[in-house]
């Protein structure tokens, strides 16, 4: 069995998906797997209890 299809067995994802992020991660390093909106303030936050 080929190394991308035994990680997407165990991640639960397609060979096609894991070739993704290993060409993202020899690109960008450990940033491509952090979300998009990491850092950013939320649109509607939850009101504040006291």
């Amino acid at each position: 069995m080929r190394k991308e299809k035994a990680a997407g067995l165990k991640l639960g994802c397609t060979v096609r998906y894991v070739n993704r992020m290993i060409k993202g991660y020899h690109q960008e390093g450990k940033v491509f797997f952090e979300h998009g909106n990491k850092g950013r303030n939320q649109q509607m936050p939850l009101a504040k209890q006291q």
